[in-house]
């Protein structure tokens, strides 16, 4: 995690120095997970934070963040029968850099488009093969297999946003935008859509 945070503040420092606009948006977002090819696999929570700096009216880069996580119930054999119980996890951790067109459509509303590089960092806990025998309980328990992996993954963000406040005479609160956000990530060894998160997203922009 210590390493994540990290990545992710140099990215928002290399952003500072390189934008020449004073409008830097700043967005947190919630929501819902699902990680592609898992059978079973249960609908998940996503959470995730960008930093976003504009170059222009319509042009800016993010340093984007997002954490998602599902439970899955994974067998090897025909002994395993699924009964809605989860006894797996896989979670996905993306690191990037994004770059994104910003198009008011409305004097309220506008949408975004956003699409980039990460680096996905998947996490997977789940039942391995070998069994160990408890004494106290006499019975064969299977031992938790846990697996990491890298990659480069190519994310892609929309979003849909209205700033209700816009009129209001405080600065701070006539920037803040209430929207609703959808993103994926392509990774060419899993697919198109190895994870897609969607949810409400606040943002404030300086």
């Amino acid at each position: 995690m210590l390493k994540k945070l990290c990545l992710f503040v140099l990215l928002s420092c290399s952003l500072f120095s390189y934008s020449q606009e004073r409008k830097i948006q700043i967005s947190a977002h919630a929501g819902f997970f699902k990680a592609g090819n898992y059978p079973h696999i249960d609908l998940g929570n996503s959470y995730g934070m960008d930093v976003s700096y504009f170059l222009s009216k319509h042009f800016f880069l993010t340093a984007h963040f997002n954490y998602g996580e599902n439970g899955y119930y994974y067998y090897d054999d025909s002994s395993f029968i699924y009964s809605g119980n989860m006894n797996s996890t896989e979670i996905m951790n993306n690191v990037g850099l994004l770059a994104g067109y910003y198009q008011p459509v409305t004097q309220w509303g506008n949408i975004t488009g956003q699409i980039g590089f990460a680096q996905i960092i998947e996490v997977t806990r789940r039942p391995s093969n070998m069994r160990v025998y408890r004494p106290d309980s006499q019975v064969y328990e299977r031992i938790e297999y846990e697996h990491a992996m890298f990659s480069a993954s190519f994310p892609v963000k929309f979003s849909i946003g209205i700033t209700p406040f816009k009129k209001l005479n405080i600065n701070v609160v006539k920037n803040i935008e209430i929207a609703y956000t959808y993103g994926w990530y392509i990774e060419p060894d899993f697919g198109f859509f190895t994870g897609i998160y969607h949810g409400p997203q606040l943002s404030v922009s300086f």
